[in-house]
């Protein structure tokens, strides 16, 4: 049996609200994960939310690997 995988990132949207950006596993056999975008401390649960698979996963990995090397190559080019 697998542990459960509780990851949260917290941020600061642009309006100033802060959130949590959330990926669950509850362990087990289960094949998906739950990642959920909550306002931070608010009760009334997730804003919004998807369950993924391992492939769904490794393209939003993917998709973040890639944002960062722009981000990072547009900061070497302005230097």
């Amino acid at each position: 049996m697998t542990q459960p995988i509780d990851v949260k990132v917290t941020f600061i949207a642009p309006a100033g609200i802060a959130g949590v950006l959330r990926l669950r596993h509850a362990g087990g056999k289960s094949k998906a994960a739950l990642l959920s975008m909550e306002r931070d401390g608010s009760l009334d649960g997730p804003t919004g939310s998807a369950p993924l698979t391992a492939a769904d996963m490794r393209q939003l990995v993917d998709g973040l690997m890639d944002a960062i090397h722009a981000i990072e190559r547009e900061g070497r080019l302005s230097s």
